[in-house]
């Protein structure tokens, strides 16, 4: 391991003075891509699902999978990264979930109609928000625009879905003058349980939630601005059917105050500040589950407070950003049993955990002829420390001595570059290292119950970091009619964080099969591939589509075993005919079967499906306003199955009828 990062830090000293852009070192997925467009007086706007969950506008990615648990709140994956070993942002802000059982992710406090694009960054070169060996997804916001011939526009959206007869309801409200815009986005949303394929009812599906967005610039100067972005969401009542627990009450409050500068006639072409926090109230409970072993209340918080700053600047052919960033997350999670007959009984599962953390990121891009380089490195140092008295003395019993703070520094380093043989094909490459740190459950959780496989887990408080050197590369070709973009990439990660088997530990939840220590696997290696392509048919009839595959092993102490929920080959295609103010649009989701399980996990084998869905819209103009009509049908052969990545055996939805209406003025 030593030998080859050496390998790489000279391989990256030595391409210093080519350093460059490439545009396979990130991903952006604009919603206008996947049925939301960048303004809501944009062509073309009527697409499907004008009205959908984030997740599955994420889902369009072909780096991106997700999560699912329930019908809420799905959890982002990277190329079969997941939880720590990515970093999910919102404007660049830090965002931590309060939640044990990671029904939480960040991606569930942004809706569709307040997003405005998602940046997918992988490799070495995706560290400028925070250290990680998977990538970032940096969820951006809508930013109001300063439109003097319109001082006032918007949209109205309302969709209903026969399967969980569940309706969406969404609002966006624009103002703007020569010196200050606004735009607000307000959502509700409610569903019951939804059906599987053949009509059966899934229990614990439901939930509602609201949200509510408000971005401000107010121009200082003519090339400066001061930016303002709040996110209030409240969900409430969320089934759960894979997981043992519901949530009552899941609350954020996202903030955020910045400045933006553009100078002119300076070698400074940009400056960015801003200081931001977040506040995270997760409640579970199982109040309405009719059989539990023991009554339980499952609370978790999570506070946290940043600020960072970002220069770009131009010398000569270079292109250089620098950011510096600090974040301070104080986490904290209990669980209060009630067994009849018998005092409550009380554990801090995180036991008040502060983590506070200063990285500095440095970039560089070089374009020269046919070949562009970018390089980037960062370090990291954190400081982590378990305040609370109670949760140390959980750890005592397995001879750990919580009194000082864990002090540990996270690298990562990169190189990423392109060559453009001619106007239509690019051939593109990267290295890289990286470092991530672990997150709270895996350094302090206490006897955290996992249903994926039925254990409980508890966290090991002097675990390293874990590690990989990283390789990809990618094709691309271009023409008038036909794109295609493909990418290969492997990870060969050492000191890799997973649960082991410890028979010495008793289990602590009733019907767990034993528990597991989080420690550090001698060595693993993740690989996979992932393609877009579109093809204009006609003139009027676009075939789009995406591919994705997953494969990864790990090895402790001699033992080998698959890493779990990797996807197996994945495709997902479309036909859309589009003509004036009419669309209509068949698409196709296929997975192949995936044997190769974890035993470790106790995971289960998946068959293969293909879905088929149906969409179509059409516009009508009302005086100075546009109405948008909708209507689809998702698996229309309603049929019953599900991905690998969903937890529990839990079916997707069956056959779902939705109508929608959208106004835009």
């Amino acid at each position: 391991m030593k030998q080859l990062l050496r390998v790489l830090i000279i391989l990256l000293i030595a391409a210093v003075e080519s350093y460059s852009q490439s545009d396979t070192a990130s991903y952006t997925l604009y919603l206008d891509q996947v049925g939301i467009a960048d303004s809501v007086s944009d062509k073309g706007y009527a697409q499907k699902n004008q009205i959908t969950g984030i997740e599955e506008l994420l889902d369009r990615s072909p780096s991106i999978s997700l999560v699912k648990r329930g019908n809420y709140a799905m959890e982002p994956v990277i190329n079969g990264f997941q939880s720590g070993q990515i970093n999910v942002t919102i404007d660049g802000m830090r965002i931590f979930g309060a939640c044990t059982d990671r029904m939480d992710p960040a991606t569930s406090y942004v809706e569709s109609i307040n997003m405005k694009q998602a940046d997918i960054r992988t490799g070495g070169c995706s560290a400028e928000n925070g250290c990680s060996v998977g990538g970032n997804l940096d969820m951006k916001t809508r930013i109001p625009s300063f439109d003097v011939d319109k001082k006032v526009g918007g949209a109205l959206i309302s969709r209903y879905n026969s399967n969980s007869s569940g309706y969406d309801l969404q609002g966006q409200l624009n103002y703007s003058t020569e010196k200050l815009a606004l735009v607000y986005t307000g959502g509700y949303r409610k569903h019951g349980n939804y059906k599987e394929g053949g009509g059966e009812e899934v229990n614990y599906s439901q939930f509602a939630k609201m949200n509510h967005s408000l971005k401000s610039s107010y121009r200082l100067a003519e090339n400066q601005l001061l930016t303002f972005t709040m996110i209030y969401d409240l969900a409430k009542d969320v089934g759960y059917p894979a997981l043992t627990m519901d949530v009552g009450t899941a609350v954020a409050l996202i903030y955020g105050l910045g400045y933006l500068a553009f100078p002119e006639n300076s070698w400074v072409k940009e400056v960015e500040l801003k200081l931001y926090g977040n506040n995270i109230e997760h409640i579970m409970d199982d109040s309405k589950r009719p059989d539990v072993p023991i009554r339980m209340d499952m609370p978790g918080w999570s506070d946290t407070y940043g600020a960072f700053g970002v220069l770009k600047s131009e010398f000569g052919r270079h292109q250089f950003k620098g950011k510096l960033d600090y974040y301070y997350n104080a986490s904290n999670a209990e669980m209060t049993m009630y067994p009849e007959g018998v005092i409550p009984s009380y554990m801090e599962t995180w036991p008040d955990v502060h983590r506070s953390s200063v990285g500095l990121y440095l970039e560089d891009q070089y374009k020269h002829g046919s070949l562009d380089i970018m390089g980037s490195v960062r370090v990291e140092f954190a400081n982590t420390d378990a305040k609370s008295e109670f949760g140390r003395k959980q750890f005592e019993i397995f001879g750990y001595q919580l009194d000082k703070p864990d002090q540990r520094a996270a690298y990562s380093m990169g190189m990423d570059a392109g060559y453009q043989f001619n106007l239509l094909s690019r051939l593109t490459f990267g290295v890289g290292y990286s470092e991530r740190l672990p997150n709270v459950t895996e350094q302090f959780g206490y006897f955290l119950f996992n249903r994926f496989d039925n254990y409980d887990y508890v966290g090991k408080p002097d675990i390293d970091n874990e590690k990989a050197l990283q390789a990809k590369v990618g094709f691309e070709h271009v023409t008038d009619k036909f794109q295609l973009s493909l990418e290969g990439f492997y990870y060969h990660m050492q000191d890799y964080i997973v649960g082991i088997y410890d028979p010495n530990i008793d289990r602590m939840t009733i019907g767990a099969l034993g528990v597991k220590v989080f420690q550090n696997a001698e060595r693993a290696y993740q690989m996979g591939f992932n393609a877009s392509y579109s093809l204009q048919l006609l003139e009027a009839l676009v075939w789009k589509g995406t591919a994705q595959y997953t494969r990864g092993e790990f090895e402790h102490e001699g033992e080998k075993d698959n890493i779990p929920m990797m996807l197996p080959l994945r495709l997902n295609n479309s036909l859309r005919y589009a003509k004036k103010k009419l669309f209509i649009q068949l698409e196709n989701e296929s997975s192949f079967a995936q044997n190769s399980v974890s035993a470790t996990a106790e995971e289960q084998s998946t068959s293969f499906y293909a879905v088929f869905n149906v969409s179509a819209g059409y516009d009508f103009l009302l005086r100075k306003s546009r109405l948008n009509l909708q209507a689809g049908v998702d698996n229309i052969l309603d049929r019953n199955y599900r991905t690998h990545l969903d937890w529990g055996g839990i079916n997707r939805p069956g056959r779902n009828v939705y109508l929608s209406l959208g106004c835009y003025f």
